[in-house]
């Protein structure tokens, strides 16, 4: 009995680990904040942005499907910040930081829609004040022949 139920756990925890290994929604998500960081940099090398809030760059993890996992690329690029619970963060947004965060799903038919925007942070006395700069909107489209969503329209809104 104790060999069936450890079968039946090693089995369980593979389908979990193999569930994970392909996630349409996770790889979607990485492409489209990968775009978005891609554009920012454009962005600080044409001096449209100012360089110094971009020295180190943060994403806000709250607001992303619980099992989203950020792709190891953008890990080595990015921190992964929580706004509301790091306390480490005080001293940085003190002085004020730009924060990607992610501003939702939209799914219509068989597009999906993502949306991405940069905030100004910075800490003050009456709590935090966040304002939003810019932004980027990313369209899938869900091909039934190859079972695969494709980038269709990638928009930046902002300076």
């Amino acid at each position: 009995m104790k060999k069936f139920i450890l079968l039946i756990c090693i089995l369980l925890i593979n389908f979990i680990i193999y569930g994970q290994e392909r996630n349409s929604l996770n790889d979607i998500i990485n492409h489209s904040l990968n775009l978005y960081v891609n554009k920012v940099d454009t962005l600080v090398e044409k001096r449209t942005i100012v360089k110094k809030f971009f020295q180190e760059k943060y994403v806000n993890m709250d607001g992303y499907p619980l099992n989203f996992i950020l792709d190891n690329n953008l890990k080595k690029e990015l921190k992964q910040i929580r706004l509301f619970d790091d306390v480490y963060l005080k001293n940085i947004l003190k002085k004020g930081t730009y924060v990607i965060f992610f501003d939702g799903i939209d799914l219509k038919s068989n597009r999906i829609i993502l949306s991405f925007s940069s905030r100004y942070v910075i800490l003050k006395k009456g709590g935090l004040n966040i304002s939003i700069s810019d932004g980027g909107v990313y369209t899938y489209e869900y091909s039934n022949e190859k079972q695969e969503w494709y980038l269709i329209e990638e928009k930046y809104i902002g300076i």
